[in-house]
């Protein structure tokens, strides 16, 4: 019982440990992401090419892209005619790009605060038409740009001219990244290039961030930690069993039954553990990210396990009957 309780300690002070700081960065990541931080934008006033920039999204990491040019003829609705809301001419994958969430048929999307104010119903227009609402991007005031914070957007074919290319790239690739530039028609001037939300910073790959992480050294400590265990609880009965030795019992017989004894408290202390360690770090997380978590934990368990295991085995075979009088004199 101590014993499983000693296992089940060393799991958590190392195997937990390790897998919290790994959900911790899985979030922080997301919130990147999901905050605008994976959104680049090459902007260049009638210079950016629309079919390659809608290209985009065959490259690796590049989850969404699409090309814009606002519309001279605001969004003009008939129950708001002092208020007109900027209109643009979007190509490509505006849920992937934007996070945004389809609600309808084909039409115009609006950001959420547009979504609030007008509603997502058909919407009477000033010439007399109607525009049916496809539906809303999220677009809160979290230190992006406010460019679409109060517009529409109506989805173009691609082949023309634009003024700006937005391209999510995730996780982040410097050579993905580098390629955004071909997007520009060449001789074009005064090309700007900026984060949608620069307050998160230049974006750093999660896989980065994995390996650069403080807690991942636990894992070797716990597996060190646990063969210790094993070696310990067994050499602390060398009178007992060099007395078993002296007295006929093989050695090879003991250690198997040693082997036995061990796994007897060892697979349900881990067992428990890994139970516990999956279901506090994977609640918050998406399932790439769980699969990732659990594969993680799962190795760093079996690693618990298999040191207990071997220590006890190195502990068994420094087991010898000869020994028995001068241990018990030690003793």
């Amino acid at each position: 019982m101590l014993a499983s309780l000693a296992l089940l300690v060393i799991i958590a002070g190392t195997v937990l440990q390790d897998a919290l700081a790994v959900e911790h960065v899985f979030i922080a990541q997301r919130a990147v992401r999901t905050g605008g931080g994976a959104t680049h934008i090459i902007a260049a006033p009638a210079g950016i090419d629309g079919q390659r920039c809608v290209a985009l999204q065959g490259l690796k990491g590049v989850v969404g892209a699409i090309a814009l040019r606002e519309v001279r003829d605001r969004f003009d609705l008939l129950a708001y005619p002092h208020s007109k809301p900027a209109l643009y001419d979007v190509a490509g994958d505006i849920p992937a790009t934007l996070d945004a969430q389809p609600s309808g048929p084909p039409g115009v999307w609006l950001s959420e605060a547009m979504a609030t104010r007008f509603g997502t119903g058909p919407l009477a227009m000033a010439d007399g038409t109607s525009a049916l609402v496809a539906g809303t991007f999220p677009y809160p005031d979290d230190g992006r740009n406010s460019q679409l914070a109060s517009a529409a957007l109506q989805p173009v074919p691609s082949p023309g001219r634009f003024d700006a290319c937005w391209a999510t790239i995730w996780p982040h690739d410097e050579a993905t990244f580098a390629l955004l530039s071909t997007v520009v028609v060449p001789g074009t001037d005064n090309v700007a290039r900026q984060q949608l939300n620069p307050a998160f910073g230049t974006p750093t790959p999660t896989i980065s961030l994995l390996q650069a992480r403080s807690t991942r050294w636990l894992l070797v400590i716990g597996a060190a930690a646990s063969a210790c265990l094993g070696y310990t609880l067994i050499r602390t009965r060398r009178v007992e069993l060099s007395l078993a030795q002296h007295l006929g019992v093989r050695a090879t017989q003991q250690h198997i039954q040693l082997e036995l004894e061990t796994m007897c408290w060892a697979l349900p202390a881990s067992a428990l553990a890994t139970t516990v360690t999956l279901v506090v770090t994977t609640a918050n997380t998406t399932a790439p990210e769980a699969r990732w978590l659990v594969t993680h934990i799962l190795v760093g368990v079996a690693a618990c396990l298999v040191a207990t295991l071997t220590g006890s085995m190195a502990a068994a075979l420094t087991i010898t009957g000869k020994k028995l009088y001068i241990w018990t004199k030690d003793r």
